[in-house]
């Protein structure tokens, strides 16, 4: 009885000796991860006003693209840090938060690029429907990053929404490629046995 209450003592000392130190951890990852989002922000925002006032070139709805995914990252990343159950073993938690920053700073980083392929799979007409944003037809290969063009306000408004969406459920866009790619190889396997018809 004296060995299990000592053994109980032990973990709640520990307990409440590691959960100040996580909650801290947390905070300055949160802090950190705030800081890389606001500079994806800030650099596509100068990049977008300055190329449009200086060379006019428009590419607003790539910047904003960049802007809200990267947006999205962050906010995905703060609900997974503070999804962290309180009850597991502290000390694991710990570690995880400790050694695990570099993911969640890459967090906002990994969100803008998601949401930069999701822009190109809709300009490519990958993903055809009146959900997802339709862009006015690209001519040159240039335009796939300057001068796209949406016809109104509902358009940037699901291209937002993507954007968002993209940076925040990070697994999105690796998954969506993947459904394409699986889809293609499908389409030429049955291409191939309709070619060779004895086989």
């Amino acid at each position: 009885m004296r060995a299990d209450i000592d053994f109980l003592l032990e973990e709640l000392h520990l307990l409440y000796t590691l959960m100040p130190a996580r909650e801290k951890l947390r905070g300055q990852l949160i802090e950190k991860a705030a800081l890389v989002m606001l500079l994806c922000m800030l650099v596509a925002t100068v990049l977008a006003i300055a190329l449009r006032y200086l060379d006019q070139v428009e590419i607003f709805p790539l910047a904003l693209t960049i802007i809200f995914g990267s947006l999205g990252g962050y906010i995905g990343m703060v609900r997974r840090l503070q999804a962290i159950p309180a009850n597991n073993d502290p000390t694991a938690n710990f570690l995880d938060l400790r050694y695990g920053y570099v993911s969640v700073l890459m967090a906002p980083i990994s969100g803008a690029i998601f949401a930069v392929v999701l822009l190109l799979i809709f300009v490519g007409g990958v993903l055809p429907g009146t959900l997802f944003p339709a862009f006015l037809p690209v001519v040159k290969p240039k335009d796939l990053f300057v001068s796209l063009y949406l016809s109104d306000a509902i358009n940037y408004a699901k291209l937002l929404t993507w954007s968002f969406i993209a940076g925040f459920a990070e697994c999105l866009v690796p998954d969506t490629l993947d459904r394409i790619v699986a889809r293609k190889q499908r389409e030429t396997s049955t291409q191939t046995q309709t070619a060779m018809p004895g086989t």
